[in-house]
């Protein structure tokens, strides 16, 4: 029948695949991307009103709101995070825009 051949061949090819993904997550990782540049060291989180903006060098932190959808409405410098656990401290001066 043709309808019987054309399932297991449907079935083998998808085992196919799958026996592919499975040997490349057990090989492991081939390469991983690095970002390279004046952002590299600079981590982002999501939330739904925008994003925030962590340098890991200086400890800034930047919030950038998106609350009507139609790009950056604003941009908050929050202070800067001295010590993990506590407040980011808001008097700290503001880092100069490269």
């Amino acid at each position: 029948m043709k309808t019987d051949r054309y399932t297991k061949a449907i079935l083998t090819v998808i085992a196919l695949a799958l026996s592919v993904i499975a040997y490349n997550q057990a090989a492991g990782p081939g390469s991983v991307a690095h970002a390279a540049g004046k952002f590299s060291n600079v981590q982002f989180s999501g939330s739904p009103i925008g994003f925030i903006a962590v340098d890991a060098d200086s400890g800034d932190v930047w919030s950038y709101d998106n609350t009507h959808g139609q790009g950056i409405d604003g941009v908050t410098h929050i202070g800067r995070i001295a010590k993990l656990g506590e407040v980011p401290v808001k008097d700290a001066p503001v880092p100069a825009t490269k």
